[in-house]
Parts: C-alpha cells; structure tokens; sequence
C-alpha cells in the first residue's frame, strides 16, 4: 500500500510539471509517437481499454503497469475520475 500512495504522489508532481498525459486517445496517440515511458492503467479500466492499451504498448515496447482505481488516479492528480 505504501508504494501505492509514491506512486501517487509522483503522478501529482509529474502533473504539476505537465509531465503527465492523461485519457485513452491522447495516451494512444502518444505511445504511437513513441514520446512515453511508461504508461499506468487503471486497475478498474475496461476490458476493452486495457486490451488496446496493452496491444499497442506491447507493439512499440512500452511498460505498461495496472495500479490503482480511476477515482485514486484521478484524485491524485486533481481531475475527475471520468475525464482522466
């Protein structure tokens, strides 16, 4: 649990530096770019997302980690847990 909240504290100060990119097509768009290193996933995503996530990362070899709940991800960075 303790990992947990670092990670979360890091993703807001990653989102304070406008280092974070945040929603499915912006990050899809990104990870085609090959401008990221590592993409988080919500552990409550849909199936649906998760599969293109992980197929896309896995095509141009980018980490992806399932971590927390959308509403913890959210909270953590100051957005509604719907719009990130």
């Amino acid at each position: 649990m303790n990992n947990d909240r670092n990670l979360l504290s890091l993703l807001g100060l990653c989102q304070r530096a406008g280092q974070l990119i945040t929603g499915e097509e912006l990050v899809l768009g990104e990870v085609r770019k090959q401008t990221v290193k590592l993409v988080l996933l919500a552990s409550d995503a849909s199936s649906n997302t998760e599969k293109k996530i992980k197929d896309k990362c896995g095509y141009y070899k980018i980490p992806v980690c399932v971590t927390s709940d959308r509403y913890a991800l959210g909270q953590a960075i100051g957005k509604e847990a719907g719009s990130s």
